[in-house]
């Protein structure tokens, strides 16, 4: 048995409660929004500040009309020879993105899609605004999805193996882009690999977080397929693709994001435990509450939690810190 969950990566400080109470998986105010799913549930956390320029896509010079058009969400740059497309919903939006229901964008109205073909893999890039230090460490946060989709850009059914999403990093933030339509550190040694974080491809939005420490200060990155794909991925003349949409690229120092959620065990195996692990200094008297798809999970106010392997389970999972 093969399941996906996903699970929120974020940290809430303090609510400010309306009539919805926001803990207690209850529509308290009967509007059809419960716990943080309803806007009276209004947390003053500290803003996640990214060190990517425009990170949720929402900046652009005009709407796109056509693929290939990552360019017009400035400053963003095509980082290689195979052209990642920008979609936006004052314009483009690719029907296989609108067939399998992923026009929710998870942050705004903005979205990238890449291909991961072999020789033909896609990557966004970027010149950082501040530069990351040597022996800092960091993490990548961003929202994930994944379709597989025709050479017309609609939907197939067509199924893919799980992928290393790979971060890229150069000391050089002008080395942009890369003359090669394959893998970067193999076409410019100048770029290395950060890290990276296996991905199981759904048609769900996501969250996934790449960990990583850099040896070297680091001020561009580019994000996309590893330099060699898994052998199930189609080669570059296949009229067939598999294709990732992001959103809300969330990249800074990994005490900034206060708390990160880690896994131990497997979801189909019974075993599966979320930790929640602070990176940031808090009060002794401290509470957490677990939360499934934005509902407060009753009895769960542990730094842990264990998932039973039962499929009304499966979906996303946050964690609310309250420090007083």
């Amino acid at each position: 048995m093969k399941q996906t969950l996903f699970i929120l990566f974020l940290l809430f400080s303090v609510f400010s409660y309306s009539q919805e109470n926001c803990n207690n998986g209850i529509d308290d105010d009967g509007d059809g929004k419960i716990d943080l799913n309803d806007e009276d549930c209004i947390c003053n956390n500290s803003t996640i500040n990214s060190i990517i320029p425009n990170p949720s896509f929402e900046v652009y010079a005009k709407c796109p009309k056509s693929y290939s058009e990552l360019n017009l969400a400035t400053p963003w740059i095509q980082a290689s020879g195979a052209t990642t497309d920008y979609f936006n919903k004052c314009g483009l939006i690719a029907p296989g993105i609108k067939t399998a229901g992923l026009d929710n964008f998870p942050d705004g109205n903005g979205i990238v899609g890449a291909i991961f073909k072999k020789d033909f893999q896609e990557y966004v890039g970027s010149t950082l605004l501040s530069p990351m230090k040597a022996g800092v460490n960091y993490q990548l946060t961003l929202n994930i999805a994944a379709l597989s989709l025709n050479g017309e850009y609609k939907l197939t059914n067509d199924k893919y193996e799980p992928v290393n999403l790979t971060l890229f990093g150069c000391i050089n933030g002008d080395n942009l882009p890369i003359q090669t339509s394959g893998g970067p550190t193999s076409a410019d040694p100048t770029w290395v690999e950060l890290g990276h974080t296996t991905y199981s491809s759904s048609p769900n939005w996501g969250e996934i977080t790449i960990f990583f420490t850099p040896k070297t200060d680091i001020n561009a990155i580019i994000l996309g397929a590893p330099d060699k794909l898994p052998a199930s991925y189609p080669e570059s003349g296949s009229g067939l693709f598999p294709y990732f949409l992001y959103d809300n690229l969330l990249l800074n120092t990994t005490e900034s994001f206060g708390i990160n959620i880690t896994q131990n065990g497997n979801f189909c195996d019974n075993t599966l435990v979320l930790k929640a692990n602070l990176t940031t200094a808090a009060d002794p008297t401290k509470t957490y509450q677990w939360y499934h798809n934005g509902i407060a999970i009753v009895g769960a106010t542990n730094d842990f939690y264990k998932v039973a392997s039962v499929d009304t389970n499966l979906g996303q999972y946050s964690v609310k810190l309250t420090d007083d």
